[in-house]
Order: structure tokens, then C-alpha cells, then sequence
């Protein structure tokens, strides 16, 4: 299911329309996956869990590994968003994915061909942004949060990396 919030405006206008042609695209290798726009640093104990809110129970749930999905995914914004002109701003932005790669191949462990599709669909989103890299492992991606809750950890047939982007966006856009 494709989580797409309702009357988005700001970097979430961006972000709604990535995380659109990312499910599409993942969608075609992926018969279970779960798409979520930007999820929000959650205050648990003395750090942060990633928690994306949940419109019809009014209340926010954990983004961590859900195994009975082939795919997930969502989008982690850094704290600081540059503009040089008050209208146009740029942010840090990781799209993080958890996926079973035995739905991609299960003949040998297809974490390289998971970072290529992501890639892939991801680079015919029309969104003005740059790519910055690509992260693995569970404290790399989830650095600045708590991990101690992961049940799944980074090994076959479970991957968890995130491509980093700068994201370009209008602070007034409403859709």
C-alpha cells in the first residue's frame, strides 16, 4: 500500500510525488510493499525512533522492518534546509528502503541490483535534486536514531540501505 498523505505542501509536495514513482516502479518487482512519505524523529527514552503518522488512528507508528512486506520505504529529512532566496530551499533527504531480496533473485544475495533499481526509478522522478551517495548497515542509516529495537538485523534475505539526495523544493508550493 501506498501511504500518500492528502493536501501536502512544502518539501512533502516533493516528496509525495518521489515516493509515487518509486512505489510504481517497485511495484513491478515487489508484490507486497509498503510506501510512506516523510517520517519524524519520535522521542523515546533519551533518543529517536523514525515514526511516520498515521492519519486514520491519529497517532504515530515505527518505520522499523515489517517481515511480512517484500518492501518498504520512506524519507528521513535532515534538520537544516538552505534557501538563498526565501523561496526555493534545498534539504538533505534519505530514502530508506528495507527489502527481501529473495523477491528480487534468490540465487545469490541481490543487494547491488536492490541499489540499481531503487536508483533507477528514482532517476526518472521529474524532481530537481542531486544524488549524494548511497548508505548500508543499520547504524549508518539510521545514525541520530535509536537501534536497539531492530529485531531483523542487515543480513540475507533482509537489505537496508538509503540513497542520499538534496532535494529542491518550494517552501509556498501546495498541491
Amino acid at each position: 500500500m501506498n501511504h500518500l498523505i492528502s493536501n501536502p505542501s512544502g518539501i512533502d509536495v516533493a516528496i509525495k510525488d518521489m515516493q509515487a514513482d518509486l512505489y510504481d516502479g517497485l511495484s513491478d518487482h515487489f508484490t507486497s510493499i509498503e510506501g510512506f512519505g516523510r517520517v519524524y524523529k519520535f522521542p523515546q527514552d533519551d533518543s529517536f525512533i523514525p515514526k511516520r503518522y498515521d492519519v486514520n488512528v491519529k497517532d504515530y507508528e515505527s518505520v522499523y522492518l515489517d517481515d511480512t512486506k517484500g518492501c518498504s520505504f520512506f524519507f528521513i529529512d535532515g534538520d537544516d534546509h538552505d534557501t538563498e532566496d526565501g523561496i526555493v530551499y534545498t534539504a538533505p533527504v534519505k530514502i530508506v528502503f528495507w527489502m527481501d531480496l529473495s523477491k528480487l533473485d534468490d540465487s545469490h544475495r541481490a543487494d547491488a541490483e536492490a541499489h540499481r533499481l531503487a536508483a533507477m526509478f528514482l532517476k526518472e522522478v521529474p524532481l530537481e535534486f542531486t544524488y549524494e551517495g548511497l548508505e548500508k548497515g543499520i547504524d549508518t542509516v539510521f545514525k541520530g536514531f535509536n537501534t536497539k529495537d531492530i529485531q531483523k538485523d542487515d543480513l540475507q534475505p533482509w537489505h537496508l540501505f538509503a540513497l542520499k539526495i538534496k532535494l529542491s523544493y518550494y517552501l509556498t508550493q501546495k498541491c
